[in-house]
């Protein structure tokens, strides 16, 4: 508003009159329902008046006409005073002076000057507000509850039963959808047809589906129990589309998976037929590698959310029987995905394994324990195959003694120890050397020579593979044997059947081929292809599975998941071929050592290592019967040479009952000729164990001169002491051995001596 003067004289009452009220706008406002403290409403409300309650209004004083305005104006203005300014010439200022005094509210009042101006021409301050005493509060707060409950009691009821009716019969039905769906993917294991497992995988998905959308209202509920059906519902899902995308992608729609199928060729003498497998032919698929590169994405995208499956199953909490469940298949999904994940981001070596480019020989070495080897065991038996664009061609099975009996007149002197066995080397006793890739090497060298295709790679599979599958799957009983197979009696009772040329119809190993495809046959009745898994990565992580290649570029991958030998432990080396004959050198001594594949140390690249190797030359099975106790005492000397006093000891477990046992069986067969008997009772049992054992030390290592029955073998990277162990049945055979060793930076390095298991070997203590 434009300036002007105006008159005040507050003291003694004289001036002009000065009307607050004028400087608002006149609205009317009609309050209702005040006592009970309802809204303020504008009965105006229809004309969209607005009530300004706070409009600012300024009234400028230019001068005083009386002492007390003066008076008021010295109190209420700040220096410099009104005299000081104008003797200074500084112009006023101006400043706020309350013209009216603060009111004294009533309740129920409202003083309109505090409040800013209202933003909603529809919201207005309830100037009935009030803050209650929270017991009253309550109090009303209850009164109308029950007030309002009583009024819509009807529909309450109604409400009530509604939610009822529906919220139980929808968990039902929920949970049974959640089961059948899992059923439907148990039944999988038993489906062999794409048809029906696509439309299986399909049907139990609509199921989850359907469940998930039922759910959706109860997902919000804070409950274990509703938490492990999200993570059942969730789950469900992410597996039935990660199988669903694998089977989208699938050729055909009708086939069995592994559909075998025999060549037609005839078999030469002593061997049986070649069989040629072709796994995915039957849907459509002639080439499982190329259908594998061309899904690549496909199979990516499906991994992906079976592996996202895994981890909903395996965070779900334990505690409950459907809990551990599912946790428990999380586990196994998560597990299988982790491979299956490093499969697909190493695509081009695993197409390279699976022959994509070119075809690759491989060789099976089944292997005995009861005739201990370097590699695990004397190999009775062997499987070679082709595999090319992930079929597997031209698959046979054979005793090794028909590779020996076609490299005539080839003849080779055998390495040192195993003279004492035999005079010439063959394929069955190339398990001789510590490292596997030395062994196909040597292994090729002789399946060439007998006129058949040279070999790739090669695998190394130990008896106690078949003992582990047998805990889960036996009895297994094959015809013609009236006693099943377990994991107690396989060893005895195989080994008996083998000897004798039981069943016998190309080769003496007919009868363990003939358990092998019931073995088969066992696992695919209970299904326990997770089982099989289980033991199989059991047996790899211990060393029992050993896997080779003479292709360098598929020999570096697999030296990731392959255990380096004590001496090559921290060195990137190519191996290259050196006979550990060529240098011989008689030593005093008296005592041993042993070790293997796998490190018993904390320190897995110790400067002060060993590793014991055996290799029986007895003639018979008696290594089944034997334990084996390694002693050690490490001292430190002097600088940084360490003094390692190793004691070996074997006992040879036999027991009367196992005579009687091996008894029992020849007459269930019916060996009844004497010398037959004795003969197998010698082979089982009944003969001394015969050990060549070689202890495998650094190069550094210096033994004390304490005899003379100790020959020393050695190139750049170790040094072998070997040596024979006899044991009686029944009885204990200990040696010791007393070395010194150089240990590099020893005030840093952990110098314990670190032992390795030779593969095969279970019954060992070391202390």
């Amino acid at each position: 508003m434009s300036p002007k003067i105006t008159y005040l004289d507050i003291r003694w009452g004289q001036g002009s009159v000065l009307d607050i009220a004028k400087l608002y706008p006149l609205s009317e406002a009609h309050p209702i329902r005040h006592t009970r403290g309802g809204y303020l409403m504008d009965d105006m409300k229809q004309r969209r008046r607005r009530i300004d309650l706070s409009l600012e209004q300024r009234i400028e004083l230019q001068r005083f006409r009386t002492v007390g305005t003066l008076d008021l104006a010295l109190t209420e203005l700040v220096d410099p005073a009104p005299w000081q300014r104008r003797i200074l010439d500084i112009p006023p200022r101006p400043h706020t002076i309350d013209l009216v005094p603060p009111l004294d509210t009533p309740y129920g009042a409202l003083d309109v000057r505090r409040y800013n101006p209202i933003p909603s021409e529809r919201l207005y301050p309830d100037i009935f507000a009030r803050r209650l005493p929270y017991g009253l509060m309550m109090r009303r707060t209850s009164q109308e509850t029950r007030r309002w409950t009583r009024k819509h009691r009807r529909w309450i009821i109604w409400t009530v039963l509604t939610v009822l009716l529906t919220t139980i019969p929808t968990l039902f039905f929920i949970r049974y959808s959640v089961e059948s769906g899992y059923d439907k993917l148990l039944s999988l294991r038993w489906q062999t047809d794409v048809q029906s497992i696509r439309t299986t995988v399909a049907s139990a998905r609509d199921d989850f589906e359907r469940a998930n959308f039922l759910y959706l209202p109860f997902s919000w509920l804070p409950s274990d129990t509703l938490d492990i059906a999200d993570r059942a519902i969730d789950g469900g899902r992410l597996l039935t589309r990660g199988l669903g995308g694998i089977l989208s992608a699938m050729p055909t729609e009708t086939g069995a998976v592994f559909q075998f199928a025999r060549s037609e060729e005839l078999s030469p003498t002593y061997r049986p037929d070649a069989r040629d497998i072709f796994l995915l032919e039957s849907v459509g698929i002639e080439t499982p590698t190329d259908w594998i590169d061309e899904n690549r994405t496909v199979l990516q995208s499906a991994f992906a959310d079976m592996s996202r499956a895994g981890g909903v199953y395996a965070g779900v909490s334990t505690g409950s029987e459907m809990g551990d469940k599912m946790h428990t298949v999380g586990a196994i999904l998560s597990r299988g995905m982790k491979y299956f994940s490093y499969g697909m981001e190493h695509e081009e070596e695993l197409l390279t394994f699976l022959g994509h480019d070119e075809p690759i020989r491989y060789l099976v070495f089944n292997q005995n324990r009861d005739e201990i080897r370097a590699n695990g065991g004397f190999p009775g038996s062997v499987i070679v195959f082709t595999l090319y664009k992930g079929n597997i061609l031209d698959l046979r099975r054979d005793d090794i003694y028909y590779y020996d009996w076609n490299l005539y007149p080839y003849k080779e002197p055998p390495p040192p120890g195993l003279a004492l066995l035999t005079e010439n080397y063959g394929l069955r006793d190339v398990n001789y050397y510590p490292d596997f890739r030395l062994t196909l090497d040597k292994a090729n060298s002789f399946i060439e020579r007998s006129g058949d295709s040279t070999i790739t790679s090669a695998i190394a599979i130990h008896q106690w593979l078949i003992e582990d599958l047998l805990e889960k799957t036996w009895p297994v009983s094959i015809s013609g044997v009236t006693i099943p197979f377990d994991s107690a009696n396989f060893s005895l009772l195989m080994s008996t059947l083998v000897e004798n040329q039981f069943a016998r119809e190309h080769h003496p190993k007919d009868i363990l081929f003939q358990f092998g495809d019931a073995l088969l046959a066992k696992i695919h009745e209970k299904r326990l292809y997770e089982t099989v898994f289980d033991v199989f990565e059991r047996n790899w992580r211990d060393g029992e599975i050993l896997f080779a290649s003479r292709d360098d570029e598929m020999d570096s991958i697999i030296a990731d998941f392959r255990d380096e030998l004590p001496w090559e432990c921290g060195k990137d080396i190519r191996y290259e071929w050196w006979d550990i004959s060529a240098e011989t050198v008689n030593i005093t001594s008296s005592e041993s050592h042993s070790s293997s594949l796998i490190t018993h140390s904390s320190n897995a690249c110790s400067p002060n290592w060993i590793y014991p190797v055996f290799t029986s030359v007895s003639g018979n099975k008696s290594d089944r019967y034997i334990t084996r106790r390694y002693e050690w005492k490490t001292t430190k000397l002097q600088w940084c040479t360490y003094e390692n006093v190793v004691t070996l000891s074997l006992s040879h477990a036999y027991k009367k009952a196992d005579t009687e046992k091996i008894r029992s069986y020849m007459d269930i067969i019916g060996i009844k000729d004497k010398a037959e008997r004795e003969k197998l009772e010698f082979i089982e049992w009944n003969g001394k164990n015969r050990a060549f054992t070689r202890l495998y030390v650094p190069r550094s290592a210096t033994l004390a001169f304490t005899g003379a029955d100790i020959t020393l073998t050695e190139n750049e990277d170790v040094k072998v002491y070997s040596f024979m162990l006899e044991t009686n049945p029944g009885a204990t055979t200990s040696k010791t051995l007393r070395y010194t060793v150089d240990v590099p930076n020893c005030d840093t390095t952990d110098a314990s001596l670190s032992w390795t298991r030779q593969p095969g070997i279970r019954e060992l203590e070391i202390r």
